[in-house]
């Protein structure tokens, strides 16, 4: 009975040894480890906008008391110049933290200059301390956006007014947004009414202004920039924008000619998408022949208008 409570004891003090061994315990964080980083990598703010903080944090379990330096650097095309684009309110270039401060901010004044020059950028570098490691988010990337784009007026939200196969006269919102690059097209966000697919990537379809700014001309047969995909599909899948005709018939190729609609006073109002008697159908192909599809949106002829918001 004693080598029986004997072995007893021993294998309680063994198990206990190897508890206090256990690999699987969770690494404890220690200021050897601390480090500097931004909590975000990039932000957008308009010229006209408002004063932006950029949130720098030091990562340390007592609160040590270090200063970080950073610095502003701008690439050669479309570079944001400071002085010019914007002012940095934290003239000193140092960010000092402690206990107390754990999170800095690089606080940055976009500024107005009147002239179309497009979006420029520019980047803050955290670039040295002499005690603390670097994170891995040390460059934040800012873009100032261009508030006097050509087509301002055109772009921004408008109410859809169409007459829906599935649900008869409707509304939803849908959005013209700048292209990055050529100042007479735009991209339509949202024609499909299916803001699941919005949260998968660039699901827009684009179109080209005149020179007058009356008529937007929306080709037909164009594909999304990116892809969604369905386990039943073959492959990854762009959305496609077809017409639809009056004998419910897919229309391949041509255009929506959308026009522009102005008040009294000129300003933009809406927008009449032509011809009234082509409907919109809004596919995915489910496969590379072409054979199977599935519907995003169908929208019957009868015309197609949109408010703007």
């Amino acid at each position: 009975m004693k080598k029986i409570v004997k072995y007893a004891l021993l294998a309680v003090a063994a198990t206990a040894l190897l508890a206090s061994c256990n690999k699987n315990e969770p690494a404890v964080f220690d200021d050897e480890e601390a480090f500097v980083a931004f909590q975000k990598t990039s932000f957008s703010v308009a010229e006209d906008g408002k004063k932006l903080q950029i949130p720098v944090t030091l990562a340390s379990v007592a609160g040590l008391s270090e200063s970080v330096k950073f610095e502003i650097t701008s690439p050669e095309t479309k570079g944001a110049k400071e002085g010019v684009n914007f002012d940095l309110l934290t003239s000193s270039g140092v960010l000092s933290f402690d206990k107390d401060h754990r999170t800095q901010y690089i606080e940055i004044q976009p500024k107005t200059d009147g002239v179309y020059t497009g979006d420029l950028k520019f980047a803050i570098n955290l670039v040295s301390s002499a005690t603390i490691k670097m994170g891995d988010a040390t460059t934040c990337n800012i873009t100032i956006s261009d508030i006097d784009h050509p087509l301002s007026e055109i772009l921004g939200k408008y109410m859809l007014h169409v007459n829906s196969y599935w649900d008869g006269w409707s509304d939803y919102e849908i959005e013209i947004q700048k292209d990055p690059e050529d100042v007479q097209k735009i991209w339509i966000y949202n024609l499909y009414d299916f803001t699941n697919v919005a949260d998968l990537g660039d699901m827009r379809f684009y179109g080209n202004v005149d020179a007058d700014k009356t008529e937007i001309v929306v080709p037909l047969g164009q594909a999304t920039p990116d892809k969604i995909s369905q386990s039943s599909w073959e492959g990854p899948s762009s959305l496609y924008l077809y017409g639809l005709s009056e004998d419910f018939a897919l229309v391949e190729s041509g255009a929506f000619t959308v026009k522009i609609n102005r008040g009294d006073d000129g300003a933009v109002t809406g927008l009449t998408f032509t011809p009234d008697n082509l409907g919109m159908w809004i596919i995915a192909w489910k496969d590379a022949a072409q054979t199977s599809n599935a519907n995003y949106q169908i929208v019957l002829p009868g015309g197609i208008t949109a408010k703007k918001l």
